[in-house]
Formats: C-alpha cells, sequence, structure tokens
C-alpha cells in the first residue's frame, strides 16, 4: 500500500485541490469512523497511509474485531469507489491478482460517499525493488502478459464509468472521451502557457483518429490508467499484485502506454534501464496477445497513445505544479516527435 506516514488526512491538503478534494481531507476521519461503525466495525486502531505524491484519495489501514485488518479507501467522487470494486473483481476473473474486495460501504446521511473495504496485503512495493534487479528477475515481462490479460477485461462506451452501471462509460466514443480529457479545455491552457507548441492540437486530433479507427474491430477495455511500481505488490515467489486503478474503459494502448512512459520519466536518469525495462514489458504484451489471439496493438497504434498520453500527463503536471515531471514529460514527447 501507499507509505505508512500517518498524517491526518486535514493536513495533506495540497494547492492544486479542488473543493471536493478538500472536503474530503476535512471529513475523512469522521465520515469513516462513522460507517464503519453504522457497519458493525469496532475500530481497535486507524492508521492513514501516504502516497509520495498526494493523491487524491484517502487510504486508511483499520484493525477491527470484524475483518481484523483490512485498507478503508474513500474517494472524493461518488462513482470512484463503485468502479474501482468492479473492475477489481473484472479482473479477478481473468486471474489477475488483486486485492479482494470484502465490502463497498453505501453513502449515507453523514458519510455522503461510498468507502471499499479490501483485503490487507503484508507485501513489499514494486517501486522497493530497482529497475536492475527487476530487469534481471524479469519483472517487466510478468507485467506486460498483466496487462494484456487485464485488457482481455472489455466494457462499453468511454471514459469514466457510469455509477449507475460501472462497466458502462460515460462517453459515446472515444473520440468524445478524449474531447472531454483534453481536447476541449486543457490543450489550450497548454498551448496559451507555451509549454507545446499550436500544431499540438493538430497532431493530437490525428492521434485520436488513428485510435478510433482500431477501435472498429476492438472492444475498449476496463483500463487501470495509472500502473506504476508503488501501485504494484510483489511477493516472494515475484508475483504481482495489481491495485489502486485509475478505473477508466478505453483503449488499451492508452494503459499501455501510460505505463510506458512512466518508467521513462520516473527514471529519467537512467535511460539504458528504462529502454530494457520498456522492451521486456512489450516482449511479455505482445507474447500474451499472441498467445490469446488477441488483436495486437502496433507500433503506430502505441505512438499515437504515448502522444496523447503525453499531453495528458502534461495537463496534471501543469494542474499541481509539477516542474520537474513537466520538464521530463516534454523530453519524452520530443524524443518521440
Amino acid at each position: 500500500m501507499p507509505t505508512l506516514t500517518n498524517i491526518p488526512p486535514a493536513k495533506t491538503i495540497q494547492s492544486w485541490m479542488n473543493s471536493s478534494q478538500i472536503n474530503l481531507r476535512k471529513n475523512a476521519h469522521h465520515w469513516l469512523s462513522h460507517s464503519l461503525k453504522q457497519h458493525n466495525h469496532t475500530i481497535k486502531s486507524i492508521t492513514y497511509l501516504t502516497h509520495h505524491d498526494a493523491q487524491e484519495s484517502i487510504v486508511a489501514h483499520i484493525t477491527s474485531t470484524h475483518h481484523h485488518t483490512f485498507i478503508a479507501k474513500i474517494a472524493p467522487h461518488p462513482n470512484v469507489i463503485p468502479s474501482e470494486a468492479a473492475f477489481l473483481t473484472a479482473w479477478q476473473n481473468q486471474n489477475i491478482q488483486t486485492p479482494i474486495v470484502f465490502d463497498v460501504l453505501p453513502a449515507n446521511h453523514i458519510t455522503p460517499l461510498p468507502i471499499l473495504l479490501l483485503e490487507y496485503l503484508p507485501y513489499p512495493l514494486l517501486d522497493a525493488i530497482d529497475q536492475p534487479e527487476r530487469i534481471a528477475r524479469n519483472v517487466p515481462h510478468k507485467l506486460g502478459q498483466t496487462l494484456a490479460r487485464m485488457h482481455q477485461a472489455t466494457a462499453s462506451n468511454f471514459g469514466r464509468p457510469l455509477p449507475q452501471n460501472p462497466h458502462i462509460g460515460q462517453h459515446p466514443t472515444f473520440t468524445d472521451e478524449i474531447n472531454d480529457a483534453l481536447l476541449t479545455h486543457h490543450l489550450p491552457n497548454l498551448i496559451n502557457q507555451n509549454i507545446i507548441p499550436s500544431i499540438s492540437t493538430k497532431l493530437a486530433q490525428q492521434a485520436i483518429r488513428t485510435l478510433e479507427n482500431d477501435l472498429k474491430d476492438r472492444p475498449p477495455s476496463n483500463c487501470h490508467c495509472d500502473i506504476k511500481p508503488s501501485n504494484i505488490f510483489i511477493t516472494p515467489n515475484d508475483q504481482l499484485i495489481i491495485f489502486d486503478p485509475n478505473s477508466r474503459i478505453t483503449h488499451p494502448a492508452m494503459c499501455l502506454a501510460l505505463a510506458i512512459i512512466r518508467i521513462h520519466i520516473d527514471s529519467i536518469s537512467h535511460p539504458p534501464h528504462s529502454h530494457a525495462e520498456t522492451k521486456q514489458l512489450l516482449a511479455g504484451y505482445h507474447a500474451h496477445a499472441k498467445q490469446s489471439d488477441t488483436k495486437p496493438i502496433s507500433n503506430h497504434i502505441l505512438q499515437a497513445a504515448f502522444y496523447l498520453r503525453s499531453l495528458m500527463l502534461l495537463r496534471t503536471f501543469l494542474q499541481k505544479n509539477n516542474t520537474t515531471k513537466i520538464t521530463q514529460t516534454l523530453k519524452f514527447l520530443h524524443e518521440l516527435i
């Protein structure tokens, strides 16, 4: 799970957070305590877990008389928790290891947001292992195979899952999804702040058309969209356990591209290792796709996803004023073009 620093949620408010995120931090302890008691969980101890980069959700390690120890998670948007529970279950059906979902506590008159109760796993995170060792142990290849199996869980429409049905996205087409997530507001802002050139709009539209055309004979997938070593447990026998998705129904290349970009921008000082890790991950992904007779993701498709994902990361890093990550993402983008 995230780093156990036990910082109270109210002290993790960041300047970039919106009103929903701030409200969650101010009330999280009260809301969690109330809902757990309402569902007969007598809390013996509660320890808050904090990411090294401030996350939107609040995660707590709970010791109770009901499930003994478990993880409780509450997010600022009401559809995040039902979507995460549905995606974790769908991936388990694809033989992907994830934490077991114990329950989803519904919102009530005191706690306005649902709460996810998950299995507590006492394993180290993958980011505790450095790149050379991960490569030597063939971990990226296993992760590529895992991603390919995850992407075999398919759904309908695109974007954030609907609150009433997490197997249907909020947008009818991939183009609508990316217009909402990037082109309508965020891309013009990146251009106006001289972070990217004006031709980026045309290039983004071309990339969208490329992926939209590919979707004519490929269903959208239940995508994690935040695969990185800090969201993966590794067991003593090198089994990977995936958690904490940014649940999206979209083109699987968008999820694969983001996983690869993160390898590069999070390890910018060791490009040879990043290239080797990427090569292994792609080999594992393509090997499983071939074995399962799934339509492969070509280099042309992946390049289009790289471009869109890089722009979406720039949007996020600009919002959080993370100049280091903006520089690293721009470097990846320039090498791509």
